[in-house]
């Protein structure tokens, strides 16, 4: 595509700027650590409010924002329950609320008696729907409309990529809740907010990490080519010293069975390439978490909700560096959305200086 050479070009400083790996991985966790303003004024707010809605992009720290909330809800005496459908998430809460008398809740086993004096609820939009809106509402006293309540999620591309959102469920949430916004994106490196933002047309907050060593969008037709592009991005990470335990390659197929690197139907849990295996993981399985250095595949289907949501999940994965390997067609997409961005951009230059 003629157009994504010149978007590649107009972008070259944001997306391609390169250091070495190590340094470049210290920075950004010195600007993780100190950027939580944010996160401390939304504390503030679960404080003085009993039910609060919080909204943010990935990258925007719901996550451990919501996790720091249920440890404190806990202060007083009450009962906490801190809910998710991921698997990932939960695991992750357990190491960080080992010492709380916090409850980590599967959604398939929300009580079905009001046992909670708090619920907090993480990657809500996967249970914003009748059904299990109904069950949390039973699981704590007072019910969601004169309970205690903190509910976090990503209402604008996350959804439709596991469980089933509700968009009339959403509202009337909303209308019983104070919202909080996150704007500020605290995960990703500055050149992953502006690839995912421009490529995808997806806001992640904005950007308050370091450059980092760089975000690539490249294609491939078929098997073979998918994977000489993958191991020699592989060959790169270990010639810059990155640690394989860095290193995840995440599938955005919505469907894990078809992804490229799946055997007889199965997705591997590692990749090997010259006695070097690394992680792969499917988007569904890593959101709400994070990563340091990502391979993206199967980027082939950005035409239905499922398949945006699962490219944006895995894309928005990284702190440091991203790598996608994209079908011709989702190229072509990505392409025509960058160019937008950039007349966006300019226009907004343009503005700025008239």
């Amino acid at each position: 595509m003629a157009d994504l050479s010149i978007v590649v070009t107009y972008l070259r400083r944001e997306v391609d700027a390169m250091r070495t790996v190590p340094d470049t991985e210290m920075l950004i966790e010195r600007d993780i650590l100190t950027m939580t303003d944010e996160q401390v004024d939304a504390m503030q707010a679960f404080e003085r409010n009993s039910r609060v809605l919080v909204l943010g992009g990935a990258g925007t720290g719901k996550t451990v924002l919501a996790i720091e909330a249920a440890r404190r809800a806990t202060a007083d005496g009450s009962s906490v329950a801190f809910v998710c459908g991921s698997p990932g998430v939960l695991d992750f809460a357990s190491k960080l609320l080992s010492e709380s008398t916090v409850q980590l809740v599967p959604v398939n086993s929300i009580p079905e008696e009001p046992v909670f004096d708090v619920v907090v609820v993480d990657e809500a939009q996967d249970l914003l729907n009748v059904e299990d809106m109904s069950r949390l509402s039973d699981s704590v006293r007072g019910g969601l409309h004169g309970g205690r309540w903190w509910i976090f999620l990503d209402p604008n591309n996350q959804t439709h990529l596991v469980g089933v959102f509700d968009d009339a469920v959403y509202q009337e949430i909303q209308a019983g809740a104070t919202i909080v916004d996150l704007t500020k994106n605290v995960r990703n490196a500055r050149t992953v907010v502006t690839t995912v933002q421009s490529h995808l047309g997806a806001d992640l907050g904005s950007p308050r990490i370091g450059e980092g060593p760089g975000a690539s969008i490249v294609q491939a037709q078929g098997s073979e080519a998918v994977r000489r592009l993958l191991d020699n991005r592989l060959d790169a990470l270990r010639g810059q010293g990155v640690s394989r335990k860095k290193i995840t390659i995440i599938s955005a197929a919505a469907d894990a069975s078809l992804s490229i690197l799946a055997d007889e139907g199965l997705q591997p849990s590692t990749y090997t390439v010259n006695d070097w295996s690394v992680e792969v993981a499917a988007a569904a399985n890593v959101k709400g978490l994070e990563r340091e250095h990502v391979i993206v595949v199967d980027v082939t289907d950005l035409d239905t909700p499922r398949g945006r949501a699962a490219s944006y999940v895995a894309m928005t994965r990284p702190r440091y560096s991203l790598y996608v390997i994209s079908s011709p067609s989702a190229y072509q997409v990505m392409g025509r959305n960058a160019l937008q961005y950039i007349q966006q951009e300019a226009k907004k230059d343009n503005a700025r200086h008239e």
